[in-house]
């Protein structure tokens, strides 16, 4: 999908230059870092769907319509949890990309199966821009 982003606007000094969108279920149960986050990747152009729970993840991605990109979700996630989560959406989306977030390192999550490939994993706390970083890695 293409947008314009706003350059031709009145007064604007060039014309209009297309932006990729691409778009992100951020799931994430601690309010503030989803808030944050979802901040962090608005900011950089990022369509963002939020959810705090399993259940809500599904619901939010089913109301939107939209095809999701990328999933940021927290590995203990209420619900089924980030993992599962994970491996139901990519039933349906198989181009579908993940960034696992804990506070646990992933060794200790991801003891008794090794990480998907191509995922990435951040351990909390993260600097947002480790956050974007991992975003553009998988998606650019």
């Amino acid at each position: 999908m293409l947008l314009f982003d706003g350059s031709d606007a009145p007064g604007a000094i060039r014309g209009p230059k297309a932006v990729a969108v691409h778009t992100v279920l951020l799931a994430e149960d601690e309010e503030l870092l989803r808030e944050v986050a979802a901040i962090t990747l608005r900011r950089a152009r990022y369509v963002v769907i939020e959810a705090g729970d399993t259940d809500s993840a599904f619901a939010a991605v089913n109301h939107s319509g939209q095809k999701v990109d990328l999933l940021i979700t927290d590995v203990m996630l209420p619900g089924i949890g980030g993992l599962r989560l994970f491996e139901e959406l990519l039933r349906s989306n198989p181009a579908l990309k993940v960034v696992f977030i804990s506070g646990y390192s992933v060794e200790v999550v991801f003891k008794d199966a090794p990480l998907p490939g191509g995922a990435l994993f951040l351990q909390k706390p993260y600097e947002t821009s480790s956050l974007l970083a991992s975003v553009v890695q998988l998606l650019h």
